[in-house]
């Protein structure tokens, strides 16, 4: 009962905001998606480690919480104010520095892992998690509606696991929790855009293969909701058998890129391309911006990694695609200021190999 109405209390504070929020907010001016070129982050950010990502040029961090979530992952799944602090410090950085911030929690209650969401997440299966991601967000956005342009918008869930035939109207019916989340945003914040993430699926059928598995596939089964400032955001990782070789094992580059994987698929510029066409011919259709939220490959991959990492970006440009390299000083494996040939070498330089490749994206931002 104690805790019946502690969360009872919280309702009430977060609704009587909303309605402030929203009444503040009626002739506010209107913060639309642009185009970014930036990078993923984690909240050990420092300020120097701000200061020296506004120097590479990036425009945008899509700040993450993975580490300290925004509710407690165990029961009574309280909300956790150094989460909430955190959010404020960067934000007031990345203010001065004019470095936009989208807001990713990352992970909710009733996930298991922490880096990504899983089909087996029973997330998908009990009300109270949902219920308790969408208070999340409503807190959130009662602390951030206020601010400017700063916040570039708020990407809801990561990676979304949807493996198989889903039902609607049921718990696991992406498109309606995305509608619940979105009008319990937009209750309190009507200016900032609202970023959703296109699900990780796996098409239910005789022909289906591991290889089906993607983002940009499971824009097949994502829904465009009624609102008029949002982004779709879709994850490159493939082909996974170059992008995450050597993650897990610790060993070095054996798969080349260009090459052949998954059922004989060869992957070089042109497949890329054609792949990320899908996504393009979604947010045509739909007139939504389309938003790269993660991509990279091990930086030890050497000239293969770059090359790599260049044709995506290519291939992102053509389309007028934002994005995000994953990440910025989060993790050594995809840390680009450090060698690409020297797995054990871990001292940052800023004229280093990827992160000189970067920049010269990066300088797109200024002009």
């Amino acid at each position: 009962m104690k805790h019946l109405t502690l969360n009872f209390l919280i309702s009430i504070v977060l609704f009587a905001c909303a309605d402030k929020g929203a009444v503040e907010q009626s002739e506010a001016i209107k913060y639309p998606w642009k185009t970014y070129r930036g990078a993923n982050a984690g909240i050990g950010l420092t300020e120097k480690d701000i200061m020296d990502f506004k120097a590479t040029g990036g425009n945008l961090i899509r700040l993450s919480f993975p580490v300290i979530p925004f509710a407690a992952i165990d029961s009574p799944y309280v909300l956790q104010n150094a989460a909430f602090s955190i959010l404020d410090h960067v934000l007031n950085i990345c203010e001065r520095e004019e470095i936009a911030v989208l807001i990713d929690p990352h992970r909710f209650p009733g996930t298991n892992h922490q880096w990504t969401m899983l089909n087996t997440d029973s997330f998908w299966r009990e009300k109270k998690y949902q219920d308790k991601a969408i208070e999340i967000w409503q807190a959130i956005a009662t602390r951030t509606a206020h601010r400017g342009q700063v916040v570039a918008g708020y990407d809801l869930l990561n990676e979304p696991a949807l493996e198989g035939i889903y039902e609607k109207e049921s718990l696991s019916d992406l498109n309606m929790l995305y509608k619940r989340m979105i009008d319990a945003i937009r209750a309190i914040d009507t200016v900032h855009t609202i970023v959703l993430a296109a699900p990780r699926y796996l098409a239910n059928d005789s022909t289906a293969s591991h290889s089906d598995q993607g983002y940009v596939e499971g824009l097949r089964v994502l829904e465009a909701p009624d609102d008029d400032n949002l982004a779709v955001e879709v994850h490159m990782y493939k082909p996974m058998g170059f992008t995450h070789q050597g993650i897990w094992d610790g060993k070095d580059s054996i798969s080349a890129y260009p090459g052949t994987y998954h059922n004989g698929t060869y992957w070089d510029k042109g497949t890329i391309d054609r792949y990320m066409k899908n996504a393009y011919d979604w947010g045509q259709k739909h007139q939504i911006p389309i938003f790269v939220g993660e991509f990279s490959c091990p930086r030890i991959l050497g000239e293969m990694g770059n090359n790599y990492i260049r044709d995506c970006i290519e291939v992102f440009e053509k389309y007028d695609f934002s994005w995000a390299y994953h990440a910025w000083r989060e993790n050594q494996i995809w840390d680009a200021e450090m060698s690409i040939y020297d797995r054990a070498d871990s001292t940052r330089n800023p004229n280093a190999d990827r992160i000189t490749l970067l920049k010269s994206y990066f300088q797109k931002n200024e002009q």
